[in-house]
């Protein structure tokens, strides 16, 4: 878990979180690893800047980045 903006999780990142259900659902072996990245420079913050997620779904790797703000575009491929 970490601080997230109010509207982080009601946009792609919850779209994203979907899919990996889906996949569950459907019997895919899912794996997920989520790592916050906090700025630089700023003192101490509880509130990362991004977010990147790297996931596989049986097998098939696929690496994004979300910036924790309400304005979310599709998470960026790495």
């Amino acid at each position: 878990m970490f601080p997230q903006d109010a509207r982080f999780n009601t946009t792609v990142y919850r779209l994203l979180e979907l899919d990996f259900g889906r996949a569950v659902a459907a019997g895919k072996h899912v794996r997920v690893s989520v790592q916050p990245v906090y700025p630089e420079g700023v003192g101490k913050t509880f509130r990362p800047e991004k977010i990147k997620v790297e996931y596989s779904i049986d097998g098939a790797t696929e690496k994004m980045e979300f910036d924790n703000a309400a304005t979310q575009g599709r998470g960026r491929s790495e």
